[in-house]
């Protein structure tokens, strides 16, 4: 063969390698998708169950707003009848709270776009429960506390009659929260440690005289609660439990003891407002009134 015909020969076959090397990869890439999308495979979130998440149980977004702004009138409503709010004081606390409303809902639409990214994608969906559940909070109880922009501008609008009028109003209705999420707590907790309804009264009654209501109300009330009643010194509960029930009332409430830092982090409580550890020997409630905490 001459020299030419073998330049030719190894030109031709070369291409030919090159083309059939092209078409393999082409083929590879075609047969093995990408890793995520085996993983994903079938997984979709419905887009309306992100409206449902975030107004709990509101069938889409509007109907949730709708609440918002309900809730919005049924306080200035009572609080007009508490305070007799002047109409510039009513008109400038209602646009403090349209304010608030506004920048939660905003927030709302940059988490639904997180969502809209995320909700065929398993592998990252999980991510956005970090962003949806603030905002469950604050609807639930913070959206107008004091360091909303309406909690600030209620504090320089009312006189300070008006405000001590206020306050009392509302710790009458912290109170009665706080009294009912402890009832709450304790019909979860006699799932594990069952109760009689006397030692029942002295414990509730325990909580609810020597400790504080949280700042806000929430999804936490009851690992509050079972924080609280992890600070009590043990004899305290010896004297209203068996030995049987201290174990198992012990064993519970021991979990529940690493919880203090992460809600004061989360606004929830203040480190004033948990009961302090206190001595085994500190006094146990009257035993004549077991409501009456000990000096």
């Amino acid at each position: 063969m001459s020299n030419v015909l073998k330049i030719l020969w190894i030109l031709v076959t070369g291409a030919t390698l090159l083309v059939g090397s092209a078409y393999a990869s082409k083929d590879d890439v075609d047969e093995v998708p990408p890793a995520a999308n085996q993983v994903n495979e079938g997984f979709e979130v419905a887009e309306e169950n992100f409206d449902q998440w975030i107004y709990q149980g509101a069938a889409n977004a509007q109907t949730g707003r709708e609440r918002i702004k309900a809730r919005l009138k049924i306080h200035l409503d009572e609080l007009d009848r508490i305070c007799s709010l002047t109409p510039e004081q009513k008109q400038k606390l209602t646009l403090a709270a349209q304010g608030d409303m506004k920048r939660l809902f905003d927030q709302i639409e940059v988490v639904r776009i997180k969502f809209r990214a995320v909700r065929k994608n398993q592998n990252a969906f999980n991510e956005i429960w970090n962003d949806i559940n603030p905002l469950r909070q604050k609807i639930n109880s913070d959206l107008f506390s004091e360091k909303s922009f309406y909690g600030k501008t209620l504090r320089t609008t009312l006189t300070s009659e008006q405000f001590a009028n206020y306050e009392v109003m509302v710790n009458e209705r912290r109170q009665f929260r706080y009294r009912a999420s402890i009832a709450v707590a304790f019909t979860n907790l006699e799932k594990i440690v069952p109760l009689k309804n006397s030692q029942r009264q002295v414990l509730m009654e325990m909580v609810l005289l020597e400790t504080k209501p949280p700042r806000s109300f929430g999804s936490h009330d009851y690992q509050l609660i079972l924080l609280q009643l992890s600070r009590f010194p043990e004899d305290r509960y010896k004297k209203v439990l068996d030995d049987r029930q201290w174990k198992l009332l012990e064993g519970h409430i021991a979990q529940y003891r690493g919880m203090e830092q992460a809600l004061i982090q989360q606004g929830i409580i203040d480190k004033a407002d948990i009961v302090p550890l206190a001595s085994q020997n500190d006094e146990p409630a009257d035993a004549t009134n077991p409501s009456r905490p000990g000096k």
